[in-house]
């Protein structure tokens, strides 16, 4: 008799179990749990600005400034103008922007060792990425310059991802590879 009240309750709790599993599948797949979204439902479309403005990362890209480039220096590549350089930082920030990035630039004096205005600037941003600009890792004259501000982004900017570009025209690219 003890062995028929024990199975007895067992088969109850699982009755109990599988009422409890179906009453949950019904709840789950009900109409009110079940609505069909549409592709031009104005709520959804502000749900979905809503997350894009909230994931939009911070990019910073720190460049020379062209006004103090040397063009002399036998480094630069021939042909390479303050327009050309004004113009590309241009296309590439509109790039970065049109993409869903909120981008913007930082440029260094060329001879300029006192990074303070740097620092200051990663203090007063959130960044998730700094891109630093083949203009300075390329060039021997800027070897020190670019230790510094590795140094700097490490230091002040613990959090945002380190990023480098192969060419002006590729910071996309780079930007997209981390973040």
């Amino acid at each position: 008799m003890i062995l028929a009240t024990g199975a007895t309750r067992q088969i109850r709790k699982t009755n109990r179990l599988i009422n409890l599993m179906l009453l949950g599948f019904l709840l789950t797949s009900s109409p009110a749990h079940c609505t069909e979204k549409k592709p031009n439902n104005t709520s959804t479309n502000k749900k979905q600005q809503q997350t894009n403005t909230n994931v939009m990362k911070k990019v910073l890209i720190i460049g020379m400034d062209p006004h103090t480039i040397d063009f002399t220096n036998p480094e630069i590549p021939q042909g390479l103008t303050i327009e050309k350089i004004e113009k590309g930082a241009n296309a590439t920030l509109e790039k970065l922007n049109s993409m869903g990035y909120d981008a913007e630039l930082f440029l260094i004096k060329t001879g300029d060792n006192d990074l303070g205005d740097l620092t200051e600037h990663l203090h007063h941003g959130s960044f998730d990425g700094v891109v630093i600009g083949n203009g300075i890792r390329g060039l021997k004259t800027n070897f020190i310059l670019f230790e510094k501000i590795i140094n700097v982004v490490h230091t002040h900017a613990p959090k945002s991802k380190i990023i480098f570009n192969s060419l002006p025209t590729d910071t996309d690219e780079a930007v997209k590879r981390w973040l």
